[in-house]
This record gives structure tokens, C-alpha cells and sequence, in this order.
């Protein structure tokens, strides 16, 4: 536990210290901009030993919410957006934080989508957020970045290597956009369907999961597993069948912007 608390002292104090500089170098080194989609990978998180949030309601965890929904949006994506899905995991398997984005660089992936059920100490707290990386982390995203990663295997040692990937990271800006269009198209879908969808908005935090991935990548929070109205509703097929078609628009939107840049 110290270990872990001086990592992110030094993270966050690296990052209130030095956003310009980060930023500027990430602009120096921008790849091409994305013109096209064809490959998606889909990321259920946690799983196997890592289960998760516990939800309100008994036995309901994180891990299997998450590859439920996980497995509904790669279907629908190959059936109605007719493009390749990889998932980086299938099953209750256990897969590390840093094997995700590997996988879907060494798959050449255009996206990164990885699914997660928020959490916390209050049961009030509800809604829906959708994270990109970055290095300036969102005040209030502190305690969601610290449980994320917490299964991560890096550690202390390793505080240079992740800041210098996050400071040549190329895709943050794509990311951002994609992570925009999915957020405000999740937000609006779900509040036309459900009373009480609270829109948290697009945040920027330093996730183990997104480092390192050469595609745009986003973290969506589809709701609070530690809430008890969205818990039960995270265990309806219509709610999750819902936040899939959500993402879907989003995602649509964001290779419709791509295209038209051409």
C-alpha cells in the first residue's frame, strides 16, 4: 500500500507540474491523423481472479457485468457497423491491465473500447462517465484511476517508463473526440429510455488499461455497480442492450467525423 500511494503522489505531483511540457511534446510527435475504421477491439474489464466492484444486489459483480455487455456490443458492432471485433477476453480468463492494449496493438486495431461498471463509497452517486488517457487527471477522477489500476502489475519502478509513454502517447486527441461522441450520444440515448441517467461527462485520467495503445482509446463507466437502482438495471438485458446501441451511435458519429476530414 505505501509503494502504491507514493506512485501516485509522484504521478499526480509530475502532472500538476509539467501539463505544457507533456502537451507540446505529445503535439511533436502526432502520428497522421485516423481517416478510417475497420477493427475494433472490445475490452470487458476485470475478470478471473479480479472481480470487480461488488454490486448492491448479492453475487452481482463487476467482472461478469462487464463481459456481458461486452459481448452484446461486439455483436451488434459486427452486425451493424459490419466491422472486425476482437475481444480481449471471452470468458472468466484473467488478462492482465498491459496484455489488453498489447493485444490490440499486435491486432493493428483502429479503436480501443473497454467496458467497466463504476463504483463508490456512497450509493448515491450515479451516472455515466467515458474516460480517455492523458496526463492531466480530472480532480474527482482520482479515486476511479486508483481502483482501475490497482490490479496493474507495474509498480514504483516503473513511474518513468509509464510517463514517458503517456508523454509520446499520439492519439490523444482522437481519443478525446471519440470519447466525446460516445459519451453525448450514451448520455442522450439512455436519458430518452431511463428517468435519473445523469451525464458525468468526458474525463482524462492516466488508466494502466489505455497506455500504450497506437489507436484511439476510451474507458466508458456505464453506470454505478455500488448504486441501487443502476445495479438492478445493469442486470436488465434492455439497459444493457440500451448502453450498447448508445455506444454504437458514438461510435458511428466518431468515423463519420473521420471520414469526412478527408
Amino acid at each position: 500500500m505505501y509503494k502504491k500511494a507514493v506512485f501516485w503522489f509522484l504521478l499526480f505531483s509530475f502532472v500538476a507540474a509539467s501539463p505544457r511540457s507533456v502537451s507540446a511534446q505529445t503535439e511533436r510527435l502526432a502520428l497522421p491523423v485516423q481517416t478510417s475504421v475497420d477493427r475494433i477491439v472490445i475490452d470487458p474489464g476485470f475478470g478471473g481472479k479480479d472481480f470487480g466492484a461488488a454490486g448492491c444486489m448479492e453475487g452481482v459483480y463487476g467482472k461478469d457485468v462487464n463481459l456481458q455487455i461486452s459481448r452484446k456490443l461486439a455483436k451488434r458492432i459486427r452486425e451493424e457497423l459490419h466491422l472486425e471485433v476482437i475481444m480481449t477476453r471471452t470468458d472468466e480468463q484473467f488478462v492482465t491491465l498491459e496484455r489488453r492494449t498489447a493485444l490490440a496493438n499486435m491486432k493493428s486495431a483502429d479503436l480501443f473500447v473497454s467496458i467497466h461498471c463504476n463504483a463508490h463509497q456512497d450509493q448515491g452517486v450515479y451516472g455515466i462517465e467515458t474516460y480517455f488517457l492523458n496526463l492531466v487527471i480530472d480532480a474527482n477522477a482520482v479515486t476511479v484511476v486508483a481502483k482501475e489500476n490497482a490490479n496493474s502489475e507495474k509498480n514504483i519502478k516503473d513511474l518513468q517508463i509509464i510517463l514517458n509513454d503517456l508523454m509520446l502517447n499520439t492519439r490523444t486527441a482522437e481519443s478525446r473526440l471519440l470519447a466525446g461522441y460516445v459519451q453525448a450520444s450514451l448520455y442522450r440515448h439512455m436519458k430518452d429510455r431511463y428517468s435519473f441517467i445523469k451525464n458525468r461527462g468526458i474525463k482524462q485520467a492516466p488508466f494502466y488499461v489505455l497506455i500504450g495503445a497506437e489507436m484511439p482509446s476510451i474507458l466508458i463507466e456505464v453506470s454505478f455497480i455500488s448504486n441501487p437502482r443502476e445495479c438492478k438495471r445493469l442486470m436488465s438485458e434492455d439497459y444493457q442492450d440500451n448502453l450498447c446501441e448508445g455506444i454504437i451511435k458514438g461510435i458511428k458519429q466518431y468515423i463519420r467525423s473521420i471520414e469526412n476530414r478527408n
